[in-house]
């Protein structure tokens, strides 16, 4: 009876030590809250306020190493005229916790885009929704498994301007476009032509 139940315990066990894979967190989703933590980091008094104003990048890499970490999310600022961009390095686990950050070394500050009256950082996020919520669409899915890179741009749709989300997948020869508003509303969608 011990040995039944001992044995029972180990299995039990065993199975939990396993990493829990989230299938609802991928890269797409680890870029939306790597927006979240870089406002929520500021809001702590962590990084500098720049982050949420000037984010123009994020790029997210599934890390096939030792556990826990699972994804790394670059979120870089907007380019400098020359040399590299500040940047936050954020490590996420298979459910998409943040575990770690730290600023990388050798950044130059950006313009300031100016977004109003939402910043770069809501932009983002609420474009990212969009990819999110339509996960299940044929359309959408490759962008949101496949994810890698996204650009926030100013640009200009039927005379308005709007920001501009350009998402990129590694399935995909062409990027995904979300215009969203500058009130954080989004405009409209389209796969580049």
């Amino acid at each position: 009876m011990k040995t039944t139940l001992l044995l029972t315990a180990m299995l039990f066990g065993s199975q939990l030590a396993f990493a829990h894979n989230d299938p609802t967190i991928s890269t797409a989703k680890i870029a939306e809250l790597s927006a979240h933590r870089a406002d929520r980091l500021i809001a702590l008094g962590k990084i500098d306020g720049a982050f949420v104003t000037r984010t123009e990048t994020i790029e997210v890499t599934a890390v096939a190493g030792p556990a826990p970490v699972a994804y790394k999310s670059i979120v870089s600022q907007t380019q400098p005229q020359s040399g590299q961009p500040i940047q936050l390095e954020l490590q996420f686990d298979h459910d998409g916790k943040s575990l770690s950050f730290k600023v990388l070394t050798g950044g130059i500050a950006g313009a300031d885009m100016m977004w109003s009256p939402k910043n770069a950082g809501e932009l983002i996020e609420n474009g990212m929704h969009y990819v999110l919520d339509n996960s299940s669409n044929a359309t959408i899915a490759p962008y949101f498994k496949d994810f890698t890179k996204l650009v926030l741009v100013k640009g200009s749709l039927a005379g308005k301007d709007v920001g501009l989300v350009q998402v990129t997948a590694s399935s995909q020869a062409k990027r995904l476009n979300v215009y969203v508003n500058l009130d954080g509303t989004l405009n409209s969608v389209a796969v580049e032509p």
